[in-house]
């Protein structure tokens, strides 16, 4: 009884959505949609099936493109089931997230928005750490989370004026073939130019099921 009470849960749930939205996200059919936030900002919602790591390495493709059209930084979140990105000064939602981006581009973008990420603050700071390059503390005791990551942060300021520093590299190895999926982003920004994936777009008063 549970399974089949889950089941019409989940059909439902799925049905409210292709309801609102015309359709459902697949691996075929990728939707963005927009509403307004409770503070009235606009919220720009890219959903599909395809993964963090995939949705790590878009909206690192989209972060150099969305500052420019639009002045600043807006906030993008990654997530299992898609992006949500908030645009805090703008009359109008950005829709067409994909304009520009091209499988010989777009690991350009990931490169030049990685090296100013948190992930790659992160790996660098572990790194470091497992070749020695860190500060030690006093024996037997462990250095605050928060004085590791400003240790971090200064050591890396420094290396990242030598592209080619053997920590820097292995850290940009590593976020590129552990943490993010590119040649997947590849092949879908080749299926786009294809036909082979479609992108469905949609202004709502509300957030649609998914998205909430």
């Amino acid at each position: 009884h549970v399974d089949a009470a889950a089941a019409r849960n989940l059909r439902g749930f799925v049905q409210r959505q292709r309801a609102r939205v015309g359709c459902v996200p697949t691996d075929r059919t990728i939707t963005i949609e927009a509403s307004r936030d409770p503070l009235g900002d606009w919220q720009v919602v890219l959903l599909s099936p395809l993964g963090r790591a995939l949705h790590l390495s878009l909206r690192l493709a989209l972060e150099h493109p969305l500052r420019e059209r639009l002045g600043y930084r807006p906030q993008c979140v990654p997530h299992d089931a898609g992006i949500l990105i908030r645009l805090t000064e703008s009359d109008e939602p950005i829709l067409d997230l994909f304009d520009g981006l091209t499988p010989d581009n777009v690991r350009g973008m990931i490169l030049d928005e990685l090296g100013d990420s948190a992930l790659f603050a992160l790996r660098f700071r572990q790194n470091a750490a497992r070749a020695l390059m860190m500060p030690r503390g006093a024996a037997g005791k462990r250095a605050p989370l928060w004085l590791q990551r400003l240790r971090g942060r200064d050591l890396l300021q420094v290396a990242r004026q030598y592209p080619d520093f053997p920590i820097v590299a292995e850290t940009f190895r590593e976020c590129l073939h552990d943490h993010l999926a590119l040649a997947r982003l590849q092949a879908l920004l080749r299926d786009l130019a294809a036909g082979e994936v479609e992108v469905k777009t949609v202004r709502l008063e509300l957030p649609s099921p998914f998205a909430a």
